[in-house]
């Protein structure tokens, strides 16, 4: 027989933020936190399938508690399962199964553990008992956190770019678009590029990507076609008269001024696609909150860089990175 747990807090902010803060080192050093002098908390998080999460924590060096967490599912930002090995000061250790579910509740998130398999129920309410100030603890991390703004006001829509590049940094090659002879995706890179659209509540992207698109995606079911077919998408041109894409407006005149509009409006994050010409425009006038890269294990040596329209340098802080068993990476980058 083996015993369960279950805790739940309903936390201000977002699922995505809530669960990019408690998967980094600080929201774990939040988490496994305790108000006593010298008290040690170490984290080391690989956030992939088959990754291993090992966190230390404990009084000293001398006294500390190791959990060794190895990820079974990553459904970001709604969900995380692993498998635990708990190893005490003695020296004992224990096997059990951690789930947390991240639930949007009007904007809010609602946090649940599931811990099972505890061999005791003395572990398991031993567990239970510093829940509620770990908890705690990870809001007022989560609260003081940095949040999204727009670099023309603070409380709006974040616009960001998710774009795929080569190890040495070009979009496409010098005669465009090309085979780059890349495997198909592995589960857990579609799982992550999913998760990053299903935040977006509005699509943007200039003419010749938007055709593109809407050649394909209205005629294709599966889990990125659904997503761009539902929301609401923002096609920039001056020449376009007309939009049949459902789902789908027309913005022309001032760029700046279209974006300032977008990003006052209510619902999840701007999402920024191509075309190269749309993204130099975005990039070259500062509009874009965070870049999203999807770096593939292949380098060309010529083409068109992602940052080659900037004038001047461009100062970023490096938000997550991952890296994939394919070699694929990804890294998350915030405008300074």
């Amino acid at each position: 027989m083996t015993y369960e747990l279950r805790f739940e807090r309903l936390i201000n902010a977002k699922p995505a933020v809530v669960f990019d803060m408690f998967t980094k080192p600080g929201g774990q050093a939040a988490f496994y936190q305790q108000n006593e002098p010298g008290w040690i908390v170490r984290s080391d998080c690989d956030l992939r399938v088959g990754g291993v999460w090992s966190v230390e924590f404990g009084p000293s060096e001398n006294e500390l508690y190791r959990h060794r967490h190895v990820f079974m599912v990553i459904d970001r930002p709604r969900r995380l399962l692993m498998t635990t090995t708990e190893t005490r000061l003695d020296g004992s250790s224990f096997d059990t199964e951690m789930e947390f579910l991240f639930e949007d509740r009007d904007g809010r998130t609602l946090m649940t553990l599931l811990h099972r398999g505890f061999p005791t129920a003395e572990l398991r309410d031993e567990h239970r008992v510093g829940l509620p100030e770990a908890f705690s603890q990870l809001e007022r991390f989560v609260a003081a956190a940095p949040t999204h703004t727009s670099a023309r006001g603070t409380g709006m829509r974040p616009l960001v770019l998710q774009m795929g590049l080569t190890l040495d940094g070009f979009v496409h090659g010098a005669a465009g678009y090309e085979d780059w002879g890349l495997p198909p995706e592995e589960d857990d890179v579609v799982a992550w590029k999913t998760a990053s659209l299903r935040e977006a509540g509005t699509h943007i992207m200039g003419r010749v990507t938007y055709e593109v698109m809407a050649a394909v995606w209205p005629q294709e079911t599966g889990v990125y076609a659904d997503v761009m077919n539902d929301v609401p998408k923002v096609v920039f041109s001056s020449t376009l008269t007309r939009a049949d894409w459902p789902e789908t407006r027309i913005a022309s005149g001032d760029l700046a001024e279209n974006i300032d509009r977008l990003k006052r409006e209510p619902g999840g994050l701007i999402l920024a696609h191509g075309g190269a010409t749309f993204v130099d425009a975005l990039i070259r006038a500062r509009l874009i909150d965070e870049y999203r890269l999807v770096i593939h294990p292949v380098v060309i040596g010529h083409g068109r860089g992602l940052f080659s329209a900037l004038h001047e340098p461009l100062r970023l802080n490096l938000i997550e990175t991952q890296t994939f068993p394919s070699g694929t990476g990804i890294q998350v980058w915030r405008p300074r």
